[in-house]
């Protein structure tokens, strides 16, 4: 689709061989990190993932978290906290943070 990627990060930190780290989602230092180095705001960020803990570090860094029912989502959006929104796809989501 022509999109460019500023960046790419990830969690080099298995759950099962490691021990608790601050990159693993829900932890927010992954995303903390992707803020500094691309100079966000991660208040006017939105966390967009299928499941609770893509979106949950929102809460910790103000942002807006938007859960798709896509993959997981539609098991996981049971136990959705009231201030996320959940949506069919990522479409929708698009159209959510386009429109705000």
């Amino acid at each position: 689709q022509d999109i460019l990627l500023d960046a790419t990060h990830y969690c080099p930190h298995h759950p099962e061989f490691s021990e608790d780290c601050q990159c693993r989602k829900p932890a927010t230092g992954m995303h903390r990190e992707a803020s500094k180095t691309l100079g966000l705001d991660p208040t006017l960020s939105y966390f967009v993932g299928d499941k609770i803990q893509d979106v949950l570090p929102a809460l910790e860094l103000g942002g807006h978290g938007v859960l798709v029912r896509t993959g997981y989502g539609t098991r996981e959006e049971q136990n959705l906290p009231e201030v996320f929104q959940a949506v069919d796809d990522l479409l929708q989501a698009a159209k959510i943070i386009v429109s705000e």
